[in-house]
């Protein structure tokens, strides 16, 4: 257990008993059912309050951003339910003669809002995650195809067997590669595809014992057709 644990938790013990004594200390004539019922909403508020020391909803090595997604609800949603029991509390016992039992039920009520709240919470970071998914799965084809085109380039610096306009092809088709963005187009996962092929097929080409001119040309043309179908797609 980290020292930083050890403190939160002497921190929180600390005060659930000052607290408890100050309810304890300060009753004046509170029924022992409305003072239990106070502690209890009570000791819920300090431990939203420290929840998230013990657990921490933000994961910083998590890429998908969930749990910072999810802040703004759950603020919200906290910082309402501690407000409205408090009231609930202070309105119910200092300036009006509520029984216990509708008591119970409002911060029943209150607690059932604060779930709810919670479950919205946990939408929220679903959401974040399930966008950010969608992200990497578009911007996964695109990056296939600088991978290949990155090999290819290397392939043509280790075996110099293009003629100088096919080297100025390949050079250029992998410069405009930079400027390719993500698309959630069916279609253009397609040409991802066929684009991908098209350059193994040129690599396959060039690592032949004898030379395919004109299979390396038709290939090469081939990839900058569909590459220029490609970048005229953009996200529906």
């Amino acid at each position: 257990m980290s020292r930083k644990t050890i403190l939160t938790a002497l921190a929180y013990l600390g005060g659930e008993a000052i607290l408890i004594s100050a309810f304890i200390l300060w009753r004046g004539e509170t029924p022992d059912n409305v003072l239990i019922l106070n502690i209890v909403v009570s000791s819920i508020i300090l431990t939203l309050s420290f929840i998230d020391l013990f657990f921490p909803l933000v994961n910083l090595q998590d890429r998908t951003g969930r749990g910072v997604g999810s802040l703004g609800v759950r603020w919200w949603v906290v910082g309402l339910y501690a407000i409205a029991s408090v009231g609930v509390m202070l309105g119910c016992n200092l300036y009006a003669d509520v029984g216990f039992q509708a008591q119970l039920i409002i911060h029943c009520v209150l607690l059932l809002l604060l779930l709810i709240g919670i479950v919205a919470m946990f939408h929220s970071s679903d959401k974040v995650a399930e966008v950010y998914e969608k992200e990497q799965l578009l911007q996964s084809g695109v990056e296939q195809m600088r991978e290949v085109m990155s090999e290819l380039v290397d392939l043509v610096a280790l075996e110099p067997v293009l003629s100088d306009v096919q080297k100025n092809q390949v050079m250029r088709l992998n410069d405009r590669m930079r400027y390719l963005s993500p698309s959630n187009n069916e279609r253009a996962a397609q040409l991802e595809s066929q684009f991908v092929e098209a350059v193994r097929m040129i690599q396959i080409a060039m690592s032949g014992e004898v030379r395919n001119e004109e299979k390396i040309d038709t290939f090469i043309k081939k990839a900058e057709l569909i590459f220029e179908k490609r970048k005229s797609l953009f996200s529906n």
